[in-house]
């Protein structure tokens, strides 16, 4: 018996979350603040802003692949503005502490999932940026290197 259109599904289900991809970037500042990440309604792409050197970039998800940067004039002062670090529905949140620390995944307001910065490839203390896609099927985390002026853009993919 149908009684009207089933409910649209906003957030996954998800326990866990494993590197998809690694991504470097020349054109970014490796200073905490000074980044943004931006999923898509559809999740397959995100807007990677680097505030200090006026670049955005676009992130194809299926295909892996970063674009080349585009300068724009940004205000330093939106930087404050806030990380979309939860989904849609608010299940999952990932945070990471302002000194850089581990980033940390909760569902249903529970510690689910930790990630230290050594194990994707960032320095120790070095995390700048956590971000949540709306379904929670994505984090995308942004992160020193040895570099100076490089960062690493680390996609996690929930399953």
């Amino acid at each position: 018996m149908g009684f009207g259109t089933p409910p649209t599904v906003l957030e996954g289900d998800y326990s866990d979350w494993t590197i998809y991809d690694t991504v470097l970037d020349t054109d970014a500042r490796n200073t905490h603040g000074f980044q943004e990440a931006y999923f898509n309604k559809l999740e397959t792409e995100i807007l990677i802003i680097d505030y200090f050197s006026s670049k955005v970039k676009k992130y194809t998800i299926d295909t892996k692949t970063l674009s080349t940067a585009t300068t724009v004039t940004l205000d330093s002062s939106d930087t404050d503005i806030l990380h979309p670090g939860q989904s849609v529905q608010g299940t999952y949140i990932s945070h990471h502490p302002v000194t850089g620390g581990n980033v940390y995944v909760w569902k249903n307001g529970i510690l689910t999932k930790t990630f230290v910065p050594t194990d994707l490839g960032i320095l120790a203390g070095g995390i700048l940026g956590s971000w949540m896609s709306p379904s929670g099927k994505y984090i995308v985390v942004c992160g020193k290197t040895a570099e100076p002026d490089v960062v690493s853009w680390v996609v996690l993919v929930g399953s």
